[in-house]
């Protein structure tokens, strides 16, 4: 008994109309028919005239020819048009309702002519979705921007009181982080945007003495009651104290903020934690080191993102340092042993400057 093959024209047919996404077809040069699947139909309200002749496909109907045929391709500027491009547009619904829909656009070279194929995905539901997101982290910022507010305010208070300079250096430091904190609520884009590696960096002279200097004063308090010694060592210059870089401050901040916290938090108690700052001849190299090792394991992926050892960690700590020094044109390297500990050493060029 022989089986019958499916007819190819009914397979294809199927297909097309099976789609969820909306198709749109056209050759370069028939001017009267543009093609579309049910889906496409439905998704603009609209009641596609059906061909019966074996092709059962959609066409628009009249007074949609010339809009579809003059603006979709426009939207695409295609002086090549064997390449496939994608967009994001706002569309109109017959019922006058505004939708947003992904575009796809591909060439297929037929026997006889180009064949123009649009892809169009109704994706409505994910901008709204998006909208309500950002709304809820834009309240969530402003709430944990109010909270951090309220520490510096607090802590204002204390150092305004207390007499007791244990306290006072405390209180300092609280104020100091609450600070942070909205420094970093204002620019929490900046993550996304160093991902991507769209971020334009705001380029200053930064005082990296002063900024590590205040870190280390931070994380000495905060780790004496495990008994680790927090050293930071800097560069005697000529001039004095200070070490100059052109960079992004506040990112720079939370590049050595992250990975000094880290080599704290990691180190065994007791021991030392070295952090340092030197320059050298077209660069500025900081270093930070401690006694804990990196479990063999995590090595390949160390800095990369939700790569963590720890139990509560979430492993952005060394992901985000190194997305800060790439943005800046550097890099940070490690070594980890259980004779030598690790050691983390990011090198940060000088901009080039034109003569």
């Amino acid at each position: 008994m022989s089986t019958q093959l499916l007819d190819t024209q009914i397979v294809v047919n199927g297909l097309f109309h099976s789609v969820k996404d909306g198709l749109l077809i056209y050759t370069e040069h028939s001017t009267d028919q543009v093609f579309v699947n049910n889906s496409f139909c439905t998704m603009f309200g609209y009641t596609c005239q059906l061909f019966h002749d074996g092709n059962h496909v959609g066409v628009l109907p009249p007074d949609l020819l010339q809009q579809v045929r003059e603006d979709i391709p426009s939207l695409f500027a295609l002086p090549n048009l064997a390449e496939q491009k994608s967009l994001v547009i706002s569309l109109t619904r017959k019922n006058a309702q505004n939708i947003k829909v992904a575009i796809e656009h591909g060439v297929f070279q037929g026997e006889k002519d180009l064949l123009h194929i649009f892809i169009l995905r109704d994706i409505t539901w994910l901008a709204l979705l998006e909208k309500r997101k950002n709304e809820a982290e834009r309240i969530l910022r402003h709430d944990i921007k109010n909270y951090a507010s309220n520490f510096e305010q607090l802590a204002a208070h204390i150092i305004a009181k207390s007499d007791n300079a244990n306290v006072t250096q405390a209180a300092e430091l609280i104020k100091e982080a609450g600070s942070k904190l909205n420094e970093l609520l204002d620019t929490d884009l900046d993550n996304f945007m160093l991902e991507t590696g769209k971020f334009q960096l705001s380029r200053s002279d930064c005082n990296l003495n002063k900024m590590l200097s205040g870190i280390a004063a931070q994380y000495s308090f905060s780790s004496r009651s495990r008994g680790i010694q927090l050293s930071y060592q800097h560069e005697e210059l000529n001039n004095g104290y200070d070490i100059y870089y052109e960079g992004d401050c506040l990112l720079l901040e939370r590049l050595f903020q992250n990975l000094i916290k880290n080599a704290v938090e990691a180190s065994p108690d007791g021991k030392k934690v070295e952090v340092a700052v030197e320059e050298q001849a077209g660069f500025v190299l900081f270093s930070v080191h401690n006694m804990g090792v990196i479990p063999e394991e995590f090595r390949s992926r160390f800095m990369h993102d939700h790569a963590t050892s720890k139990q509560n960690g979430h492993g952005l700590g060394a992901y985000t340092a190194r997305l800060i020094a790439e943005a800046h044109g550097g890099r940070i390297d490690f070594e980890s042993s259980e004779e030598s500990g690790t050691t983390l050493r990011v090198t940060l060029p000088r901009p080039h400057t034109e003569s």
